[in-house]
């Protein structure tokens, strides 16, 4: 009788693998997009290298340092655009910090501090735009606060349903490996009762991890 650790071992090593794989090809994508920016600032094309940067930013994993020095990229960008008066740069630049925070989301918000600064960069030009006639009124001080307490306005993902994803992408990855491991015998053949449990495991897994990520 095999001990239970000897049963359990090669899920855990199957899963460790599984998300090994995945966290490289999220590390990788952000690295290859950051080089990318990177290139494109170099020969001088401004908006292209926020496009790619955008997406390095977006290849989110924690700890992963591309992530981190795509968003200094695209502040050090934006921040040269506001002092050479090119505004829509600028607000390109900060509009894709801001989505690649909010785009990165999940049970919290990664980089929050250079969400909060982007807000306020953006609120601040778009303050300085000429007002549609309905502002004409306010000051350009009213104005950016109505734009920050816009860009704020952001609902959160659902904690509950966060969590769920995360344990229901683990279900069925497990229920796959369950499946090759126990719903084949040695000639690959199903053996129809395991089979179809962890068959199921897999099916129910991934319906409710693509529910829970539509709902977060």
């Amino acid at each position: 009788m095999p001990r239970p650790i000897t049963r359990v071992l090669p899920w855990i090593v199957g899963i460790v693998v599984v998300l090994g794989l995945l966290v490289g090809r999220v590390v990788w994508g952000s690295r290859q997009e950051l080089a990318a920016g990177r290139a494109e600032y170099a020969r001088g094309d401004r908006d292209g290298a926020v496009i790619h940067l955008g997406r390095a930013a977006h290849w989110y994993a924690p700890g992963n340092p591309f992530v981190t020095d795509a968003l200094e990229e695209l502040r050090r960008i934006g921040r040269q655009a506001e002092m050479g008066d090119q505004t829509d740069l600028a607000l390109s630049a900060y509009r894709a910090i801001r989505s690649s925070c909010l785009g990165t989301r999940s049970f919290y918000t990664p980089h929050a501090d250079r969400l909060a600064e982007a807000n306020r960069r953006i609120a601040t030009l778009m303050a300085n735009q000429p007002p549609p006639p309905v502002d004409r009124d306010k000051t350009v001080s009213q104005r950016r606060d109505e734009h920050l307490a816009l860009l704020e306005r952001v609902e959160q993902p659902d904690p509950l349903w966060s969590v769920l994803a995360c344990v229901s992408f683990l279900a069925w990855i497990g229920g796959a490996f369950g499946f090759f491991l126990r719903g084949l015998d040695r000639d690959l053949k199903l053996l129809r009762r395991p089979a179809m449990l962890w068959g199921g495991l897999v099916v129910a897994g991934l319906a409710v991890w693509i529910v829970s990520l539509l709902l977060a």
